[in-house]
């Protein structure tokens, strides 16, 4: 955990612009936790990231977990009780959630999302808990996002 770098399942290298250290020491709007198995391996046997998680989350701030991370959320005893989405199979595996079948899910401050399919989705969401509709309206109207009224 206090390498910049990670390398993805499918070979995509991502370069952190703070240490670990740094996010440790602050508190932040939003705590997304990446989907892909491996990212989740990793942040599921991390004491640290599951304290991160937890301060966060009992401060009110929001916690936006992508496809497979409410198994990061499960491990690390966050929101459970609360309504989630995630890859099907979590849900015989995440039994202290409430699953529904919605592509994004917001339950308080808790966002999940069932699929990389719905990334926009998932992100627009975000969006919309920390900056309101209307920005995420002015988005998708300079990204020429399909669904908008263009």
């Amino acid at each position: 955990m206090n390498g910049t770098e990670a390398t993805g399942e499918r070979g995509l290298t991502i370069k952190a612009d703070r240490s670990f250290s740094y996010c440790k020491e602050n508190i932040f709007d939003v705590f997304i936790i990446p989907g892909g198995t491996q990212a989740c391996m990793t942040l599921k046997q991390s004491p640290e990231v599951g304290i991160l998680l937890k301060k966060h989350f009992k401060i009110g701030k929001t916690i936006a977990a992508a496809s497979t991370a409410p198994a990061v959320l499960d491990r690390h005893d966050v929101g459970k009780g609360r309504r989630i989405t995630s890859i099907p199979i979590h849900e015989y595996k995440l039994t202290d959630y409430k699953h529904t079948k919605r592509n994004v899910e917001y339950d308080g401050n808790l966002i999940t999302s069932k699929c990389p399919g719905v990334a926009y989705e998932f992100a627009f969401k975000i969006l919309s808990v920390i900056r309101g509709e209307s920005y995420v309206d002015e988005v998708k109207q300079e990204i020429l996002y399909p669904h908008s009224s263009i």
